[in-house]
Protein backbone atom coordinates (compact mmCIF):
# COMPACT_ATOMS: atom_id res chain seq x y z
CA UNK A 1 0.00 0.00 0.00
CA UNK A 2 1.60 3.19 -1.19
CA UNK A 3 0.04 5.21 1.64
CA UNK A 4 1.90 3.17 4.27
CA UNK A 5 5.08 2.33 2.40
CA UNK A 6 6.63 4.30 -0.47
CA UNK A 7 10.10 4.87 -1.86
CA UNK A 8 10.32 8.11 0.13
CA UNK A 9 8.95 6.81 3.45
CA UNK A 10 9.01 3.23 4.66
CA UNK A 11 6.49 1.60 6.96
CA UNK A 12 8.94 1.61 9.86
CA UNK A 13 9.67 5.31 9.41
CA UNK A 14 5.98 6.14 9.19
CA UNK A 15 5.21 4.19 12.36
CA UNK A 16 8.16 5.65 14.23
CA UNK A 17 6.87 9.11 13.41
CA UNK A 18 3.14 8.53 14.00
CA UNK A 19 2.98 6.03 16.85
CA UNK A 20 3.95 8.49 19.61
CA UNK A 21 1.58 11.08 18.13
CA UNK A 22 -1.39 8.72 17.90
CA UNK A 23 -0.75 7.29 21.37
CA UNK A 24 -0.64 10.84 22.76
CA UNK A 25 -3.99 11.46 21.09
CA UNK A 26 -5.35 8.32 22.76
CA UNK A 27 -4.15 9.51 26.17
CA UNK A 28 -5.97 12.79 25.48
CA UNK A 29 -9.21 10.85 24.72
CA UNK A 30 -8.93 11.20 20.92
CA UNK A 31 -9.50 7.62 19.87
CA UNK A 32 -12.15 7.41 17.16
CA UNK A 33 -10.79 7.21 13.61
CA UNK A 34 -12.62 10.36 12.50
CA UNK A 35 -11.21 12.34 15.43
CA UNK A 36 -7.68 11.03 14.85
CA UNK A 37 -8.08 11.87 11.15
CA UNK A 38 -9.02 15.46 11.92
CA UNK A 39 -6.05 15.94 14.25
CA UNK A 40 -3.50 14.27 11.97
CA UNK A 41 -4.57 16.40 9.01
CA UNK A 42 -4.87 19.61 11.06
CA UNK A 43 -1.34 19.11 12.39
CA UNK A 44 0.04 18.46 8.90
CA UNK A 45 0.81 14.74 9.11
CA UNK A 46 0.71 13.00 5.74
CA UNK A 47 0.63 9.41 4.52
CA UNK A 48 3.78 7.85 3.05
CA UNK A 49 2.46 8.99 -0.35
CA UNK A 50 2.41 12.59 0.89
CA UNK A 51 -1.36 13.07 0.89
CA UNK A 52 -3.72 13.94 3.78
CA UNK A 53 -5.09 11.00 5.76
CA UNK A 54 -8.42 9.66 4.44
CA UNK A 55 -10.84 8.01 6.90
CA UNK A 56 -10.31 4.41 5.76
CA UNK A 57 -6.53 4.61 6.07
CA UNK A 58 -6.78 6.05 9.59
CA UNK A 59 -8.95 3.07 10.49
CA UNK A 60 -6.22 0.72 9.19
CA UNK A 61 -3.51 2.73 10.95
CA UNK A 62 -5.25 2.47 14.30
CA UNK A 63 -5.87 -1.25 13.80
CA UNK A 64 -2.19 -1.81 13.04
CA UNK A 65 -1.10 0.16 16.09
CA UNK A 66 -3.55 -1.07 18.69
CA UNK A 67 -4.69 -4.58 17.78
CA UNK A 68 -2.86 -7.15 19.83
CA UNK A 69 -1.85 -10.08 17.60
CA UNK A 70 -2.02 -12.38 20.62
CA UNK A 71 -5.72 -11.63 21.02
CA UNK A 72 -6.41 -13.08 17.56
CA UNK A 73 -5.03 -16.48 18.52
CA UNK A 74 -7.15 -19.09 20.18
CA UNK A 75 -5.83 -20.35 23.49
CA UNK A 76 -4.44 -23.83 23.43
CA UNK A 77 -6.78 -26.43 24.79
CA UNK A 78 -5.43 -29.63 26.13
CA UNK A 79 -7.42 -32.81 25.80
CA UNK A 80 -8.79 -33.91 29.10
CA UNK A 81 -7.15 -37.01 30.49
CA UNK A 82 -9.38 -39.96 31.37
Amino acid sequence: MVHFNSEAVGLGQLFAKLEPVVKAYARAQTRKPVDVLLRLNAEGYKTAAGVPWPPRLVHFLLALMFNDPKADKQPETRPSSP
